[in-house]
Order: structure tokens, then sequence, then C-alpha cells
């Protein structure tokens, strides 16, 4: 039985700056009251020459989960949910978890339905009490795909602009 009873909340940061550099700060920001972050890195932006440039707070506190393009996702949420469990984390750090569904390789009703698990899932999350940040990049493509990233904020409870130099809340 998971000992954190409370709903999480489900924001999507959509940042205008290259992904890698607002992962980087955010999960800086995140750990630096020394609260354990959970990371869900599908975009490689944790690797460990960038975890080596990193402060030590992050370093202590941060659990990465690293996803390559190819991840079975069901696997992948019961690494998450079981790391949430083990370290008693309370927020979750997904980055780049969208950008495989940009493939030009996947059908686009295959990928509009990956990400309606993906949102399924996100919001399971939020159930087991974690609040979870999905940063997206703002150039989404156009086309039939271009309804991704505000499907997913529709979902959202929340959704952050991350810009230069300034957060805003929208």
């Amino acid at each position: 039985m998971n000992s954190i009873t409370a709903h999480g909340q489900f924001t999507v940061c959509i940042t205008e700056r290259p992904i890698r550099e607002t992962a980087l700060e955010l999960s800086t920001e995140l750990t630096a009251d020394g609260t354990p972050l959970l990371i869900l890195d599908a975009a490689g932006c944790f690797e460990p020459t960038a975890m080596s440039q990193a402060g030590p707070d992050l370093a202590r506190y941060a659990h990465i989960l690293r996803v390559p393009s190819s991840a079975d996702f069901e696997a992948v949420w019961s690494s998450l949910l079981w790391a949430q469990q083990r370290f008693q984390a309370r927020r979750a750090l997904v980055v780049g978890l969208l950008n495989h569904l940009y493939d030009p390789q996947i059908q686009t009703r295959d990928a509009a339905r990956a990400l309606g698990r993906i949102k399924t899932k996100l919001e399971a999350l939020t159930q087991h009490g974690l609040e979870v940040m999905v940063v997206c990049e703002s150039g989404s493509p156009s086309g039939t795909r271009a309804h991704f990233i505000p499907s997913l904020c529709a979902s959202a409870h929340q959704v952050v602009e991350y810009r230069q130099p300034a957060v805003s809340v929208s």
C-alpha cells in the first residue's frame, strides 16, 4: 500500500529554451530543499556528463529513470511507481516523453493512441500522490500531430510557460 494518499498535481511546462537546459534548471530547483525527485528522462538530458556539471543537491536527491525511444511504457510506469515507493518521492519530472510520438515512422493514429495512454498514466501518477511536471518544447511540429501538446495541456491541472529568463503561470 502506498503511504502517500493525497492527490498530486499534473503540470505541463512548455519551454522555448533548449529542453536540456530547462530540465536541469527545474530539477535543481525541485531538489534544492532536499526533497527526493524522480526524473523520467526520455530526452537524454540527464546523461552522466550533464549530471557531473549539476549541483550537489541534484546528484544527491534525484533518482533518474532513463527511457529509450523503444521503451515498453507499461514497464516504464511500473518502474516509476516502484521508485516512488522506494524513495518516498512526492515529485516527478518527466522530460521528452512526447518526442517519440513525432517520429514519422509511427502512424498518426498510433501516436494519438499512445498519447492517450500517456495522459491516463500521468493522471494515475497524481492519484498515487505524485506532483508530476512534464517538460515539453514549444516548437511542436505542425500538421496532424500539432494538437499533441495542447491535448496534454488540456489534461493538466496547470500549464507553465518557461521563458527566458522568468516563469509565467497561465
